[in-house]
């Protein structure tokens, strides 16, 4: 049994998907100090399981941010910080070293440089028994390298930001594609999202679904259950062991009936956490103790429901 005590936990951009649940987790056991740029009066969170609210300038003013976060720390005694963006992960990851005595919720420096470029995480793990999206630099790839369509979308995109579809190779021209984008060839299949916790000695739990509906920025509504498999398990374990990998994080594969082929990789939880949680996996539970401690009690099993779908009340 591990031993565990009162944290007071910094989470930011409480105005994404994933907070509610993961407001609703460590409610109670902790003294959450939360974050977003929205006041919150707008924001889908219950405020009686919160200690603390502060509106926040955008991470991209990444001064101001910082000189705000550091203000918050200090004044709250923040012990862990649990970034809920791509841009947040960022942020954090790359101003590490000026918290050095916080838990950081997120992987290694290195980890999250890796997953966070698409590019990068290709060359990583190219051969290494994984299918991959055949991925190019915008600036070196040529008429012959592509089948159409093909995507376009920025090595460090998030939520189908700036993400282009083209049909011939003069569509590269198109004015708001940049150096930053890669191309990659359009892969037709069910796309499955896999929640994935681990521990610092790369043991692992996953839970898989299939997104039947999603919206175009990247949420679930409608998900089905996938079964552990062995092949799932293969990839898993090859990906955790080249990247290096600790903590939550989600990945995301198109499944085209013969094989999982790799999307993207998000450091941080995904935006259908509950989806996990409804099928029997509450990481959320887990995620200060697997920062903290090598080995942690999973005691996940799946429960039996095969399909989830969001349910929305319109609230005045």
């Amino acid at each position: 049994m591990i031993k565990t005590h009162k944290h007071v936990i910094l989470i930011t951009s409480v105005g994404s998907i994933s907070a509610k649940h993961i407001i609703e987790q460590l409610y109670g056991q902790n003294d959450l100090i939360v974050i977003d740029t929205n006041p919150i009066d707008y924001l889908p969170i219950d405020e009686r399981q919160i200690k603390k609210f502060y509106k926040s300038p955008p991470v991209i003013n990444t001064e101001e941010y910082l000189k705000f976060i550091i203000t918050v720390i200090k004044k709250n005694n923040i012990s862990i910080i649990i970034p809920l963006t791509d841009v947040d992960v960022d942020f954090f990851s790359k101003k590490r070293k000026l918290f050095d005595n916080i838990v950081l919720a997120i992987p290694n420096q290195n980890a999250v440089a890796n997953l966070r470029d698409k590019y990068k995480f290709y060359n990583k793990l190219k051969n290494k028994g994984i299918s991959l999206i055949p991925t190019f630099e915008i600036n070196k790839v040529f008429i012959n390298d592509l089948t159409y369509p093909a995507v376009v979308k920025p090595k460090n995109g998030r939520s189908s930001i700036d993400t282009f579809t083209i049909n011939r190779y003069t569509d590269l021209n198109y004015s708001q594609i940049s150096l930053n984008h890669i191309v990659q060839p359009y892969i037709n299949g069910k796309l499955i999202v896999v929640d994935l916790l681990v521990e610092k000695s790369r043991d692992y739990s996953y839970c898989a679904r299939e997104e039947l509906i999603r919206t175009k920025n990247g949420v679930g509504v409608t998900v089905k259950y996938i079964p552990a498999n062995s092949r799932l398990d293969e990839i898993i374990s090859t990906i955790i062991t080249v990247l290096k990998i600790h903590g939550l994080i989600n990945i995301e594969f198109i499944w085209n009936e013969v094989d999982y082929f790799l999307m993207d990789i998000n450091p941080r939880p995904s935006a259908g956490i509950i989806f996990s949680y409804r099928f029997g996996f509450n990481f959320i539970s887990k995620i200060i103790d697997v920062h903290i401690y090598d080995n942690i009690e999973k005691n996940f099993s799946y429960n039996g429901v095969k399909i989830i779908k969001r349910v929305y009340n319109e609230l005045i």
